[in-house]
């Protein structure tokens, strides 16, 4: 599975856990990886998504029953920063909260068939969840 796919579905799992927040002064020494960068081998770490950098996404289609395969690669860039430590985020690197109360990530998936006779799409929705 592609890295940030992975990353996603890792998320999402991590995301339905209910631990408590390490210490601030805990946060900052951990060290912080950039997506993309190799990440530190058993030892816990802080994955950075800058604002700008390119995230590419493998999409891949095969299987025996299809006669051709498609891949392609795209790329999405975040309008800011996002700091990432298991089921906790933050825009900052500095305040830290459930990643549920920060974002929404939503995936939806449509394969062509007899529920839905259209040609298929996958829509991935990531957005900035406001205080109200």
């Amino acid at each position: 599975m592609p890295r940030f796919l992975t990353s996603l579905a890792l998320a999402a799992v991590m995301l339905s856990g209910c631990a408590q927040l390490p210490a601030e002064q805990d946060l900052m020494q951990l060290p912080r990886v950039s997506f993309g960068d190799p990440v530190p081998q058993n030892t816990p770490y802080i994955l950075y998504f800058p604002a700008g950098k390119p995230i590419p996404t493998e999409i891949l289609f095969d299987g025996s029953l299809l006669q051709t395969e498609a891949k392609q690669t795209l790329k999405v860039t975040l309008s800011k920063d996002i700091y990432s430590y298991k089921q906790w985020a933050s825009f900052d690197g500095k305040h830290w909260q459930d990643a549920r109360k920060l974002m929404q990530i939503k995936l939806d998936v449509k394969i062509p068939g007899y529920t839905h006779p259209q040609p298929g799409f996958i829509h991935l929705s990531v957005d900035e969840l406001h205080p109200s």
